[in-house]
């Protein structure tokens, strides 16, 4: 026999088909359809296990019972709701105006994980992406975590590439050094007068990379040299012509920030919180030229695990000690 689904589990994902059938029949959003549908149904406070103490009707074994199981159809509606909310984000790369999530949305998301999470199992996981893997164990039909990483991938797909994004991944430990130098006379030089036009020389392979991720995104074909020696009729020296290219390179960068960067710098700290390394990645060519923060969070991340194994180890022969003796 298969592991038998709690009763919530079945009966909210019928709710949210019916929500999604009302929506397309009355033309409104999945959201409001689902407020509708579950409008009757009784809900609990989602507070932690010791408040349970003071209800009425706790000693009571039937009436407990009853109170666990509203608890647990409370939380799966407001889980789902949550989803339901993340799934209308980011769908249409061909709308000129894409739904982003609100940072308050993805904050309440991580609150309700975590309150579920405490509530359905007495040791909670130490990562936030630990208990989503609890809650997909405990409610199959939620699929928490797939649903998460369909949302990222399809923020890859719906955000256009990054102009500097074709330096974060490249082929050879010689180009990455050089990438790494470049950002750094990036920060450095970008509000201030260039000294020695020359030193962009060193760097006219990367020029060339970004330049012909722009021309694939336009259609026109790859080249193997910089842009020609003159533009709308200006001429400038051959010297001259790596710094023409980067800066014409840091215009279409800076206008890629201004328009897609404040949406995802949100979910990046928020799947840094997650704690899903391969999430992380996922997002890394749009942060070009931040090597630390990503890099910083996937090994802070990382070492939180190992230190979170040895304490509960810790914890474990200390109990086994105690026992003995």
């Amino acid at each position: 026999m298969g592991k038998r689904l709690p009763s919530a589990d079945w009966q909210v994902e019928k709710l949210a088909g019916d929500a999604k059938l009302l929506a397309h029949r009355k033309s409104c959003t999945v959201i409001a359809a689902f407020k509708s549908v579950t409008r009757t149904i009784p809900r609990v406070a989602l507070s932690p296990r010791n408040l349970m103490l003071g209800i009425p009707g706790y000693d009571d074994e039937e009436g407990g019972k009853n109170f666990w199981r509203q608890r647990e159809l409370t939380a799966r509606l407001h889980l789902e709701a949550a989803l339901l909310a993340l799934d209308v984000c980011c769908v249409d790369a061909d709308r000129p105006s894409v739904t982003w999530p609100v940072r308050d949305s993805l904050t309440a998301l991580d609150k309700l994980i975590d309150v579920s999470a405490e509530l359905l199992s007495k040791r909670t996981p130490s990562t936030r992406w630990r208990r989503c893997e609890r809650l997909d164990r405990y409610f199959p039909k939620l699929k928490l975590a797939k649903r998460i990483t369909a949302f990222v991938r399809r923020v890859g797909e719906v955000t256009p590439p990054r102009p500097y994004g074709a330096l974060m991944h490249l082929d050879n430990e010689k180009d990455e050094a050089l990438a790494k130098v470049f950002f750094d006379r990036l920060t450095k030089d970008r509000d201030r007068p260039v000294k020695a036009v020359r030193e962009w020389r060193e760097f006219t392979p990367l020029l060339l990379k970004v330049q012909n991720l722009r021309r694939k995104q336009l259609g026109e074909k790859v080249k193997t040299e910089l842009r020609p020696a003159t533009v709308g009729g200006l001429s400038y020296s051959p010297d001259a012509e790596p710094y023409v290219a980067f800066l014409e390179v840091d215009r279409f960068d800076l206008l890629w920030t201004w328009r897609y960067q404040r949406h995802l710098w949100p979910l990046f700290r928020w799947l840094s919180e997650m704690g899903n390394g391969p999430l992380m990645h996922k997002l890394d060519p749009f942060f070009a030229g931040t090597f630390d923060p990503v890099e910083s969070a996937i090994e802070l991340t990382v070492e939180f695990e190992i230190r979170s194994k040895q304490t509960r180890a810790a914890a474990r022969k200390a109990k086994s000690r105690k026992k003995l003796s």
